[in-house]
């Protein structure tokens, strides 16, 4: 495990900085879920760098699942008037909780594609590459979604959401799940050999 946060100083300094900072802040203000944000944070933390040590990931989305959990942690931690930032409504049709989601299940569906990248035929065609990162964002998303359910009804102080909300994150994930997609087919065309890109 120190090989690999010795090979990201800065990505594994920077997110143990806000891990911190946001727990602090979260307890001096009597957050409900600054503790277990910090659990939850430690525990995924915990698994990417497992992950990055068997088949290491791009810097790329190493430095994106850590926004996504600086994200995540203020969204739930810090509050603006009554309402925490995750049900704060950024526009008449976009709350933080769905650009969240986008950005996260988005690097999810990335992180699973190169996690899985070593057991896949190679060459790897970009259609494939590109379904694979669709899938995976879908597949952690759905998990995301159970956990948040069996929160909810654990949890008081939880506030998860209606159904209403379950499925507006769900098309959330899928932007991000087709952002990836995007991107994975993109990166994996231009090595193709014929490329003039590659």
């Amino acid at each position: 495990m120190k090989s690999s946060l010795r090979a990201h100083p800065l990505i594994a300094s920077a997110t143990a900085a806000y891990m911190v900072g946001w727990t602090g802040y979260g307890i001096a203000v009597d957050s409900p879920l600054a503790v277990p944000y910090l659990i939850q944070m430690m525990v995924l933390a915990w698994l990417v760098v497992r992950l990055d040590e068997r088949h290491p990931f791009t810097t790329v989305v190493l430095a994106g699942l850590s926004l996504w959990g600086f994200l995540h942690m203020i969204g739930g931690i810090l509050t603006i008037g009554e309402v925490t930032l995750y049900e704060t409504w950024l526009l008449p049709v976009l709350r933080w909780d769905h650009v969240v989601h986008a950005v996260g299940f988005g690097f999810g569906g990335v992180a699973v594609f190169e996690a899985f990248l070593p057991w896949m035929s190679q060459p790897v065609s970009a259609a494939t590459a590109a379904w694979v990162a669709f899938m995976g964002s879908a597949a952690i998303g759905a998990i995301n979604e159970t956990v948040e359910f069996i929160a909810s009804r654990m949890l008081d102080f939880a506030n998860i959401g209606d159904e209403v909300n379950t499925g507006l994150d769900l098309v959330a994930n899928m932007v991000g799940g087709l952002v990836a997609a995007w991107l994975v087919h993109r990166r994996v065309s231009r090595r193709q050999p014929g490329n003039p890109a590659t």
